[in-house]
């Protein structure tokens, strides 16, 4: 795995945002096993994993005068133990439970101070279970490369021993010259990669241009019709109901088999991340109808993954699509169409391939003026949704198996973040909520659990 020193664009404006704390990116995981990990075992894998993820040993390093983009470096003093810690619950604590301790984890803030992650062992649950809350700083990775990561704590069977895991292609450590040279340098060399494929990108359109004037003038019109769209400025969420927002969240969850995704996406002809919002976005209808406020639309946030196969780099290579989604389709196969066909739209965007050129303008603008662009864009998000890619076996940890594994995105703004994975023959969604726009996230997780089940069942 590739660990770059310096922040890309879009690192980086998810770190300087969080300025507003509403902002916040914290990325959480809960993992319930059938029982306790071996303590010594475990700890040979936290110290391997911490051996093999340098980004865990690192902490950000912000460039005062604003040349260059946030840089990692090694964390002196690093202590694994201010990362790590174990809890006892009282005997016969149910799962549940541990929901609303996760939700108090996640809404706290992160020592900026110290390497972006906490790691929380609990023992105690009912049946000799355990679970470990991971959080997690989404400046860090995506949700591939967290996936990544996770690959370099769990073993394939009980009785497997912790094995070392291939780590960083580079890693930095305290800078030799003072920042502020370093900034200098690194801005000078970034900017002359960014000069270069400028110039080849104009030098290949010039010809295409003079080689087909009319399409290829067409073509450029559209790119920019797309980027003016994907990133045009929202003032308001379109939800009646759901339009507070604070810092405190709760986070909830609900799951199915696997292979009734696989079922109902078949009979649809359709994928299973068409289902996911399908079933969503008809749970959010149905919520809307609860609170006697229906809505027609809703404004969805979907990260757009541009990670190249076999690319291995730990950071954030997505782009974050956001379009309007239909709240109102009462009958399920409909509304599946209708999503999987608005979908394969959104993902064609041409637009979509120049945010990283949209986020090196905006990071240009400063961490102060960056935020205050994009901190209205994002509250007018009504939710986010995230499928990451999983579908892996049975894994263990110490000896112990992960029975589920929840994720838990982040809701960056939006009144909502509902995050897919699926493991080991069931798919898990995740919904983390904020507590100001969604007072009932009982209710708010009912509704979407009946929405999605509405849609499983047109497998018949």
């Amino acid at each position: 795995m590739q660990y770059d020193e310096w922040m890309s664009a879009s690192d980086a404006i998810v770190w300087h945002i969080e300025r507003d704390p509403v902002l916040r990116s914290t990325v959480t995981a809960i993992w319930f096993f059938d029982r306790p990990p071996e303590p010594d075992r475990f700890e040979r894998s936290i110290d391997l994993l911490i051996a093999s993820v340098p980004r865990l040993r690192q902490r950000v390093v912000a460039d005062p005068m604003g040349i260059a983009s946030p840089r990692w470096i090694e964390a002196a003093g690093f202590d694994p133990a201010d990362h790590v810690h174990h809890h006892d619950l009282a005997s016969g604590t149910i799962s549940d439970g541990i929901l609303d301790t996760a939700s108090e984890l996640h809404t706290r803030p992160f020592d900026k101070s110290r390497p972006l992650w906490e790691m929380h062992l609990f023992t105690g649950l009912d049946d000799g279970r355990a679970a470990m809350v991971v959080k997690i700083h989404h400046a860090i990775a995506d949700g591939l490369g967290l996936v990544g990561i996770a690959a370099a704590l769990v073993q394939g069977d009980r009785d497997a021993e912790p094995a070392a895991f291939r780590g960083a292609d580079r890693v930095s450590s305290e800078p030799v010259l003072p920042h502020l040279v370093d900034a200098v340098v690194h801005r000078v060399e970034h900017d002359a990669r960014l000069a270069a494929r400028a110039g080849v990108a104009v030098g290949r359109n010039l010809f295409r241009l003079a080689w087909a004037p009319f399409d290829h003038g067409r073509q450029i019109a559209t790119t920019g019709a797309s980027i003016g769209k994907t990133i045009r400025p929202a003032k308001s969420s379109l939800s009646p109901v759901m339009t507070e927002r604070s810092r405190q969240f709760q986070l909830t969850r609900a799951s199915w088999g696997l292979d009734e995704f696989r079922a109902a996406a078949r009979s649809m002809e359709a994928s299973i991340n068409d289902i996911f919002l399908a079933g969503l976005t008809g749970g959010l209808g149905a919520y809307h109808l609860l609170h006697r406020s229906p809505v027609d639309q809703l404004r969805v946030q979907m990260p757009v993954s541009t990670r190249a196969g076999g690319d291995e780099t730990v950071g954030n290579q997505f782009v974050p699509a956001r379009f309007l989604v239909p709240a109102n389709i009462a009958d399920p196969a409909e509304r599946v169409r209708a999503l999987s066909a608005l979908l394969k739209a959104e993902r064609s965007e041409s637009g979509l391939g120049f945010l990283d050129q949209t986020a090196e303008v905006v990071q240009r603008l400063g961490p102060v003026a960056a935020t205050q662009v994009l901190s209205g864009m994002l509250k007018a998000v009504d939710f986010v949704a995230s499928n990451v890619p999983g579908n892996w076996g049975s894994m263990y940890v110490a000896g112990a198996k992960v029975e589920e594994l929840v994720p838990y995105g982040p809701c960056v703004g939006a009144a909502l973040n509902a995050t897919l994975l699926s493991y080991d023959g069931r798919v898990t969604v995740g919904i983390t909520s904020d507590q100001a726009a969604i007072p009932d996230p009982e209710v708010l997780t009912r509704s979407i659990s009946e929405g999605i089940d509405e849609v499983l069942r047109l497998a018949g």
